[in-house]
């Protein structure tokens, strides 16, 4: 019976990963349409395109976090029809990888040890790999600030949080809050690239943190 409660689970999830698959395909070839729109008035093709990127945006901030809910939940029921220890294992090995202690560490003391040496242009690639602007013309005061600035932030995203969506709904719920920061991280930002399309990411990642 437990076996059987599992299987609609794991086939919504299955479900939910070929729709995203098919929309990050469509969104691929966005420019296959580009003659249409051009046809179009500018603002009107501005407001079409901006609605459509403002959708698809939904639609993965909707299917990515609920389909690792539903793909670690399924996975979850069927480990405990094996053996209730799987169920427990799983759910140690998935929330370990939540937690993102050890890469913080380590990017953070990599940063610390070009710093120490006074290589600069190291320390800007290595601050490089744990933020999203450019460094390239940073002094060595601003590598330190931004270095510590992400590992606060980090620590937050990376730890606090996972830990707190771990306690309160296991793995599935920690995997569901990861998928929503890494989609941010991914997407969420105000250029031209992903001002519309990452915006649901954006919102949704202020909301869960």
């Amino acid at each position: 019976r437990a076996g059987g409660s599992a299987v609609p689970v794991i086939a919504f999830s299955v479900l939910m990963c070929l729709l995203f698959l098919l929309g990050a395909a469509t969104l691929e070839k966005r420019e296959a349409y580009a003659d249409v729109y051009r046809k179009l008035p500018s603002d009107a093709a501005l407001s079409i395109l901006g609605a459509l990127a403002v959708a698809a945006g939904c639609v993965l901030a909707a299917l990515l976090p609920l389909g690792s809910f539903c793909i670690a939940a399924g996975a979850l029921l069927l480990a405990g029809r094996v053996h209730p220890l799987l169920t427990l294992a799983l759910n140690a090995f998935w929330g370990g990888q939540c937690l993102a202690v050890r890469d913080l560490r380590k990017e953070a003391m990599a940063v610390y040890a070009c710093l120490k040496q006074n290589d600069l242009p190291a320390a800007r690639k290595a601050v490089g790999r744990i933020v999203g602007r450019d460094t390239a013309a940073l002094t060595a005061e601003g590598v330190t600030k931004a270095a510590v600035e992400t590992v606060a932030e980090n620590f937050s995203d990376g730890v606090f949080a996972p830990m707190f969506y771990l306690a309160i709904g296991g793995a599935p719920l920690a995997l569901a809050y990861k998928a929503v920061n890494t989609m941010d991280s991914m997407v969420g930002y105000k250029n031209d690239k992903y001002q519309y399309f990452g915006t649901a990411a954006a919102k949704l990642d202020d909301v869960v943190n």
